[in-house]
């Protein structure tokens, strides 16, 4: 790269015996501008503590990666996060979430409905399905009789891809005569209640623990 370089992009492409690759982009990022994250802070007891305004040099490590950066923020203060990934080839499919030091969700951001709704939505139901057919009932309950069903809990949240899935789940169930209820929580990703230390987590855990519970006799 020539030293006098002012972008913080570059497009390249690579020459091999079979021809020229397709144009790909390249991050820039100038000695001082960027600070390198350190690995254990996948945690809100561990979080990177940065000072704004900054960039972030991150890495996954592996699925499901959770990465955690605390910095201080004031009353009115307008705060932009951006990862740079998609627009510079990565297949990464990352969602930003914003929490206060309460551990509360504030804000998130991600791109599901865009990556799974429509014919993206079809594309992962064919990739699930495998060698069956759609309408194969081992694939959804929703796709077999529901009568006589034991009583069913509904866990699902308003970022979640499998809302609609799950809330006709529930009403089939309920159109069946079985037991179902339906919990929805705000603004969450799919399976939130895998960052097991979000407070909204503890919620979902507590309604999971209460149902078996009241429906197994299990004793407190």
């Amino acid at each position: 790269m020539p030293a006098d370089f002012k972008g913080d992009e570059a497009a390249f492409t690579i020459e091999t015996p079979d021809g020229q690759s397709a144009p790909a982009r390249l991050a820039v990022l100038r000695p001082g501008a960027f600070i390198e994250e350190s690995e254990d802070n996948g945690s809100f007891a561990k979080p990177q503590v940065v000072t704004l305004p900054t960039t972030v040099r991150g890495s996954i490590k592996a699925a499901q990666d959770v990465d955690v950066f605390a910095f201080e923020g004031k009353a009115g203060q307008r705060v932009t996060a951006e990862i740079l990934a998609a627009r510079l080839g990565s297949p990464l499919d990352a969602t930003l979430t914003l929490w206060n030091a309460s551990n509360t969700l504030l804000a998130s951001a991600d791109d599901s409905a865009q990556l799974y709704g429509g014919s993206g939505m079809a594309a992962v139901a064919l990739l699930y399905a495998g060698k069956h057919a759609l309408e194969d009932p081992a694939l959804s309950p929703l796709r077999s009789d529901l009568g006589g069903w034991p009583p069913a809990l509904c866990l699902t949240s308003g970022r979640d891809f499998l809302l609609g899935a799950t809330a006709a789940l529930c009403r089939g169930l309920d159109a069946a005569g079985g037991a179902a209820t339906l919990h929805l929580f705000n603004g969450l990703p799919h399976a939130f209640w895998a960052y097991v230390e979000a407070p909204e987590s503890d919620a979902a855990f507590k309604l999971m623990a209460h149902f078996l519970q009241r429906h197994l006799g299990a004793k407190q």
